[in-house]
């Protein structure tokens, strides 16, 4: 089973407050549920929020670095997994003639990633 990423925080997340380590000085810092960045008071660093998903078995908030895989779960040790959104690209290039003058088609397929 795949989580999903929360698009928009519901009321309840939008009052919760999360806490970090600055990446500068190591103060602790609290910033408010779903930014991307919170920048130190003190030595203006700024650090990068872990993103958010729900445990795709017992629903729990999650919290998980930027560019993982997989998270687990450290209520029900279920291993929620992060695929990446894959998109296929066709391009048909312009007509070619081969050796014997025949009109020859040029088509180039690929695979896009874009992670979560």
């Amino acid at each position: 089973m795949s989580g999903t990423l929360i698009p928009y925080p519901t009321q309840q997340q939008q009052q919760q407050q999360c806490q970090l380590y600055c990446g500068g000085c190591g103060t602790l810092l609290v910033y408010p549920y779903g930014s991307n960045h919170v920048r130190c008071a003190l030595c203006s660093f700024v650090t990068n929020a872990p993103a958010h998903l729900n445990c795709g078995s017992c629903g729990l908030l999650l919290m998980y670095p930027a560019g993982a895989h997989a998270v687990k779960c450290s209520s029900c040790q279920f291993i929620t997994c992060l695929a990446p959104q894959t998109q296929t690209v066709i391009v048909e290039n312009p007509m070619t003639l081969d050796d014997s003058g025949q009109l020859v088609s040029s088509v180039a397929v690929g695979i896009t990633t874009k992670h979560a």
